[in-house]
């Protein structure tokens, strides 16, 4: 028996072309973690070179500001890069009068995989590094796109098209700085409370896919824009960004492509078995049981591998759980989940049922068959190629792994050596 969903991923590969990034391969993703960024002393000016201090990269304005110690604070309006240890990220705040009331930052890509890309998965981090006084306005990164049958190099002209699932908005407002160990956040002029941008609490994973018409050769600008608020803009970063093109629509890209989940008993314990084909962005897994197909409880919970393209095996063992329908929920590092179909798993049906020799070398015996309750044998492809009504002998069996479905409900593995 085979039960499947199909969440589909990939990982990306990337080939670098002067003046943009270059898609090479669909379903490959690229990669930026913004760690190559340029330096200078702690507070100093950098001017920024359009597609040369980052391939692909386009700030606006130029003159950014270096932040290699996040408890300064600074309360300059510019674009900015933050340095916290090895780890580095890119963005801005905001603030007084042109070039600096309106920050764009943007990624610069041309699809050089001789197909047409129909959608693009975007995953980023999005980070606060201080809480402002902004009273009650909500600051954020806006995030848009633009294509082009030819070069893009401007961020401020054209048509631009917004991914709302991809804005950046701040995660703690004025008035929570004392909460967390700053000043009272009351005002509206300074900057209250340092955090770190890489803390888990002051990071948000942005995700999504969408569709997207791009022919071969054809550019596309991605870009995040930062407006001034009245008051003060806290500081917001963008860090870890993944971009993968596909040849498919957006509805077909998600995030594991799972290759069964199956479920059977040693003894009263529940087993529960799974393997993925690839993986992306997953988080991890966890076993879920019901009884009315409604409500649904959490049995137990597994790490996911994040990143893989490898096919990989788990397993999950629950002691004297309760219930006997379960599925699988995957979740990823954005807190969306999947599930698969729901799958019965009853030991005690289980019990009356004698397998063996297990492993053997192709033929094995099936004993204690109850009369209405037909075993069935699946292999690894959900192919079903035995039913037994009564006990029996199965013989001529190849080399590998098969499941036992005894009784339309529980499930056992065999290996054949």
């Amino acid at each position: 028996m085979k039960y499947v969903y199909c969440l589909y991923l990939s990982l990306l590969f990337f080939s670098p072309l002067k003046a943009q990034i270059s898609f090479a391969t669909t379903g490959t993703p690229y990669t930026q973690n913004f760690n190559g960024l340029p330096t200078t002393s702690d507070g100093g000016t950098i001017t920024w070179s359009d597609n040369t201090s980052l391939t692909g990269f386009y700030v606006l304005p130029n003159a950014m500001l270096y932040e290699a110690s996040y408890t300064t604070m600074s309360n300059t309006g510019k674009p900015y890069i933050y340095k916290n240890g090895s780890d580095m990220s890119i963005g801005s705040r905001a603030s007084g009068s042109s070039p600096n009331n309106n920050i764009y930052i943007g990624a610069r890509f041309k699809n050089n995989t001789g197909s047409t890309i129909q959608s693009l998965e975007v995953g980023y981090y999005g980070e606060q590094w201080t809480i402002a006084e902004n009273g009650t306005n909500v600051n954020n990164l806006q995030f848009h796109y633009q294509k082009s049958a030819s070069a893009i190099s401007s961020l401020n002209s054209g048509s631009w098209t917004a991914v709302s699932a991809l804005n950046f908005q701040q995660i703690w407002t004025s008035s929570q700085s004392s909460a967390k160990g700053g000043t009272a956040c009351t005002g509206t002029s300074n900057q209250c409370l340092a955090l770190d941008g890489n803390n888990a609490a002051n990071r948000v994973f942005r995700y999504a896919v969408f569709n997207v018409t791009l022919n071969p050769g054809e550019e596309i600008m991605l870009r995040w824009y930062d407006a001034d608020n009245s008051s003060n803009d806290h500081h917001l970063q963008i860090d870890d960004l993944e971009v993968t093109p596909w040849d498919v629509p957006a509805n077909v890209v998600l995030p594991v492509n799972l290759a069964f989940f199956n479920g059977h008993c040693e003894g009263r314990d529940k087993v529960f078995s799974w393997s993925t084909y690839s993986e992306r962005d997953n988080n991890f897994f966890t076993v879920e049981t019901t009884e009315d197909g409604i409500v649904f409880e959490n049995a137990g919970t597994i790490k996911g591998a994040g990143n893989s393209d490898q096919v990989l095996d788990y397993e999950l063992k629950i002691n004297q759980v309760k219930g006997t329908y379960f599925r699988l929920k995957q979740t990823d590092y954005s807190g969306k989940s999947l599930y698969s179909e729901l799958i019965h798993v009853n030991c005690e049906a289980e019990n009356t049922v004698q397998l063996y020799p297990n492993p053997n070398n192709g033929s094995f015996y099936v004993k204690n068959v109850l009369e209405g309750h037909p075993v069935r044998i699946f292999n690894e492809l959900g192919q079903m190629i035995v039913t037994l009504a009564t006990d029996g002998q199965v013989e001529n069996l190849a080399k590998g792994l098969y499941f036992v479905e005894i009784a339309g409900q529980s499930v056992q593995k065999i290996v054949v050596n």
